[in-house]
């Protein structure tokens, strides 16, 4: 995801001109699905991961860390 929005924007700052419709069409596309992949991750990090830590915790294992702050908001200011 990274390396696909690094080549759009280079594509854009490297443009003397206003970006191509395919060029907005392919950031948009590769935001929706970085929002989508932060959305699953959110979800796994905050309800799937407690089910699992206590199921952890019931065989006598050291729970995994659960991020209490989401630090990234994906392609949104």
């Amino acid at each position: 995801m990274n390396r696909d929005l690094a080549r759009i924007i280079f594509s854009v700052e490297s443009a003397d001109m206003r970006p191509a419709d395919t060029v907005r069409s392919a950031a948009e596309q590769s935001c929706e699905a970085l929002d989508k992949d932060l959305a699953n991750w959110q979800h796994l990090n905050q309800q799937e991961l407690a089910a699992f830590n206590t199921l952890l915790a019931v065989n006598q294992q050291a729970p995994l860390p659960v991020l209490t702050e989401i630090v990234s908001t994906g392609c949104k200011p």
